[in-house]
């Protein structure tokens, strides 16, 4: 045999044992995406609520409450650190 014989057979024989693979399908197309619906949102009415009656000295309480209770807790902290006998 030739070696062109022996191309030509071996060509042949592995066309012959190979299985012919069918092309893949083509890719689908999604479904677009669903909107969602917007629905108009009233918005809530604020509670009404009644004004505030402020005293002439109310931020004076107020400091003063706030002193004292800084008073009592500073207090609190040194007594547990002195211990008199």
């Amino acid at each position: 045999m030739s070696e062109e014989e022996i191309a030509t057979e071996t060509e042949q024989e592995l066309q012959e044992s190979e299985p012919e693979i069918p092309p893949p399908p083509p890719p689908t197309k999604r479904a677009p995406r669903k909107k969602k619906e917007v629905a108009e949102r009233s918005v809530p009415a604020a509670p009404f609520a009644a004004p505030l009656k402020v005293d002439a000295d109310f931020w004076g309480e107020l400091l003063a409450t706030s002193r004292a209770q800084d008073r009592a807790a500073r207090a609190t902290q040194l007594s547990n650190l002195v211990q008199f006998k």
